[in-house]
């Protein structure tokens, strides 16, 4: 599917339109059920371009073959833009939204493409494009190497179990890194997380079929930094089974937040919502982790009591352990007294050397 198609499709679904007379007189969008794409395209000068009849509200795709800074300005309508290469704006077509007829739009690189809405009460619009040059200092694209090395990778469990990780929800666990070199929900301990690469709208193996699968970095205006994930994920797909998911690794992390903020996934006003931090969890699932049985000095919640329990307790009383959740500070109290001193340590050192027993 080309952009083109695929912008179209898009617009389908969200634009709303509204008529001229109206625009003048209402706060509120008027809302029209039909919307058609003219099978006109803009092209730079002046022309004249058919409205689609019935149909008040059309819009106009323009893909310049060249770099620069385009002038749109309709003689007898309004115009507005309405998308920018999948980093969708909506506009709201209300008096306050659109009343001018005419606005500019920057191409930086060929390729890049945009719809333009024209609104106007005649069957035909009368528009203007002109071109400015612009100096673009081109940055080459920075090809991401993986720093995990993917290995093959087959799913164990059934798909219908999976739970995904809702970043609707405000309280949305953050991802930690296990001891396994996996990212985890919640803690190190926590649920593993599994990426879907493939098989849903918004997946990364979709976004490289369309040649999405990037990311651009920018100071200000000035791009500093464009990165192409292809061959990086690539690497990834290589190693799944048929149902495309692998552990989420930090590479993958990566991927997700470069891309999703690329392809306006995410945000304030993106297709998944959520905080930019933990939105592009949005493709992460896991199993629901059975709450392990207690195990007497068991601090860091493995399953068994040992020496490293006896560190940690003891680093964390002398005020150096940093990664101590609520389940170690509760597993921490030795004597069960609701506070976390030193006399739990040497219980718990003399617990582990056989000398101590919570029965005593």
């Amino acid at each position: 599917m080309t952009m083109k198609k695929l912008l179209s499709l898009l617009m389908a679904v969200i634009l709303t339109v509204t008529p001229m007379a109206v625009l003048a007189e209402a706060a509120d969008p008027v809302s029209l059920e039909n919307y058609v794409q003219s099978d006109e395209s803009l092209s730079v000068g002046t022309k004249e371009y058919h409205m689609v009849p019935d149909c008040i509200y059309t819009v106009f795709y323009f893909e310049p073959t060249e770099i620069g800074k385009f002038i749109f300005t309709a003689s007898n309508g309004l115009v507005a833009l309405v998308s920018y290469n999948g980093m969708w704006v909506t506009i709201e077509p209300t008096a306050e939204t659109v009343t001018e007829n005419s606005f500019e739009w920057e191409c930086r690189s060929v390729g890049q493409s945009i719809l333009v809405a024209v609104i106007t009460d005649d069957a035909t619009v009368n528009l203007s494009v002109e071109k400015e040059e612009i100096v673009i200092v081109e940055i080459p694209w920075t090809v991401y190497e993986n720093k995990f090395t993917p290995v093959p990778f087959t799913f164990e469990g059934n798909e219908d179990d999976l739970l995904y990780v809702d970043t609707f929800d405000k309280t949305c666990d953050i991802a930690v890194q296990g001891a396994d070199g996996y990212y985890h929900l919640g803690s190190a301990n926590g649920p593993l997380l599994y990426a879907c690469l493939a098989d849903f709208q918004m997946s990364l193996a979709a976004a490289k079929e369309y040649g999405q699968l990037k990311d651009v970095i920018y100071e200000g205006d000035t791009v500093v930094q464009k990165i192409n994930y292809n061959q990086a994920l690539g690497e990834y797909l290589a190693c799944t089974d048929e149902t495309a998911y692998y552990p989420l690794t930090e590479d993958l992390m990566i991927i997700f937040q470069g891309v999703g903020k690329f392809q306006g996934w995410y945000g304030a006003d993106g297709w998944i919502g959520g905080n930019l931090d933990d939105a592009w969890m949005f493709a992460c699932y896991y199993f629901e982790q059975e709450e392990p049985a207690y195990v007497f000095g068991d601090i860091d919640g493995d399953g068994k009591a040992g020496k490293l329990d006896y560190f940690k307790l003891k680093t964390y009383l002398l005020g150096k352990e940093i990664d101590y959740d609520d389940g170690m500070l509760s597993r921490s109290d030795i004597d069960g007294n609701g506070k976390i001193e030193k006399v739990d340590y040497f219980k718990l050192r003399n617990y582990l050397l056989g000398k101590w027993s919570p029965n005593d």
